[in-house]
């Protein structure tokens, strides 16, 4: 299920993440929102997690969020090397623990034991709902 107003949240917070890192460039202090908009990209990633758990297996559901972090992370790397930032490397690629990078292959783990820790809650969830617990 897809809520229409997802998009417009995140790119309020886009936009106050961006806004927060213009700082010196207006004239007066309004390079603000960095927090706020942070929590609020978490929150709405936390719950589009959520919600996509129940659609797909464990495999399908993670070489999707693999393959987007990797994807963005490549182009990011290709452009650095292109414009000479950073020497080109296989490890740069794969697993970029020592640049600035390091989270998406840790994000991409990460994502194995999010995925068993929600079908474990949602089960318990709905036991307790079956007993009567009413949750």
């Amino acid at each position: 299920m897809m809520y229409s107003f997802i998009e417009l949240l995140r790119a309020l917070a886009a936009a106050l993440i961006t806004n927060s890192h213009f700082d010196g460039v207006y004239p007066w202090n309004i390079s603000w929102g960095g927090c706020p908009g942070v929590a609020l990209f978490f929150t709405i990633t936390g719950f589009l997690l959520v919600s996509s758990v129940e659609k797909d297996s464990f495999f399908t559901w993670w070489i999707k969020k693999a393959l987007r972090l990797y994807i963005s992370m490549t182009i990011v790397n290709l452009i650095t090397v292109i414009i000479g930032f950073r020497k080109p490397s296989f490890i740069l690629f794969l697993f970029p623990v020592n640049t600035n990078l390091w989270y998406v292959p840790t994000i991409t783990i990460l994502y194995v034991l999010y995925y068993y820790v929600v079908r474990i809650d949602k089960k318990i969830v709905r036991r307790v709902k079956l007993i009567g617990g009413g949750v």
